[in-house]
């Protein structure tokens, strides 16, 4: 699974290219989250993660409208 490092070079991989109007991040606080790898182990966490980032993702799909906002 990707980490930190991972993540940094590709910000910056798509900060170096033409299209940086086009890049948005998006940060979650994960209130409480310490506690479900505490409780069910690292697995669980990253299937919390994943799971969370593919409902996210469907969700802004749906809501096009949002980068009228942005742009």
């Amino acid at each position: 699974m990707p980490g930190r490092a991972e993540f940094l070079a590709y910000r910056d991989r798509l900060l170096r290219t033409g299209r940086r109007d086009r890049v948005y991040l998006r940060l979650l606080d994960g209130n409480g989250f310490k506690a479900v790898n505490d409780t069910f182990g690292h697995a669980a966490g990253d299937a919390v993660i994943r799971t969370t980032g593919r409902r996210r993702a469907a969700w802004a799909t749906r809501r096009q409208a949002l980068d009228r906002v942005f742009k």
